[in-house]
């Protein structure tokens, strides 16, 4: 991993921990890079090398609670300069390993609609993501009008506007609505989107060509 790649992947995740630590719930870092920290110097082909088991570098990102500790929720929390339902196929094996986790998904770059406002959901978005216990069909929780619904993630097309269909997070993490009125997500979205907005050096080389 570049290094660029490396501070906004460690600010996004620093950013949503944040967010759910103020909203009250209990966070525990859990990716595989936080528990064993001397991953951080090796490069991707050392990496590739390790021994690690199958679910030990498919560990979530976070733990999430609340604070009964009664509801939990596993985390995996990615950022992209823009949408494309080709990240549920990256996470795959991580749901067919843990059966069911949360994706937050921050999209620098979202494409709105003439008119349309905007706020932190625009570009601060979740969805749910399962193995059918019955099915072992591989799902994905979205609206459909006012309906929330499981539907295989084959299904799904790639339209931009399907970005529209995921979940805010207050709907998946409904405490943090009790923070709207002091626009903490707000604050979170304007802090990233100065380094989230900043090209990856490939998308740079690609745009020379």
């Amino acid at each position: 991993m570049n290094f660029q790649s490396r501070i906004k992947k460690e600010l996004s995740e620093g950013i949503v921990r944040a967010i759910l630590d103020d909203a009250g719930y209990r966070v525990i870092d859990s990716g595989i890079e936080n528990l064993v920290r001397e991953l951080a110097c090796l490069t991707a082909l050392e990496y590739a090398g390790l021994d690690y088991p199958k679910a030990m570098r498919a560990l979530p990102d976070l733990v999430v609670m609340n604070r009964e500790q009664t509801t939990k929720y596993l985390v995996e929390i990615k950022y992209r300069s823009g949408w494309s339902s080709a990240l549920f196929d990256d996470i795959r094996e991580q749901v067919e390993i843990y059966k069911e986790l949360v994706l937050i998904y921050l999209n620098s770059s979202p494409v709105v609609a003439t008119g349309q406002a905007t706020g932190p959901s625009t570009y601060l978005r979740c969805c749910k993501l399962r193995i059918n216990a019955e099915t072992q069909a591989y799902e994905i929780e979205v609206r459909h009008y006012d309906e929330w619904l499981w539907v295989p993630v084959a299904n799904l097309d790639t339209r931009a506007g399907q970005w529209w269909g995921l979940s805010t997070l207050q709907r998946v993490f409904p405490q943090i609505g009790d923070r709207r009125e002091e626009g903490t997500l707000m604050t979170a979205i304007q802090a990233l989107q100065g380094i989230l907005n900043t090209p990856e050096p490939e998308e740079v080389a690609a745009q020379a060509i």
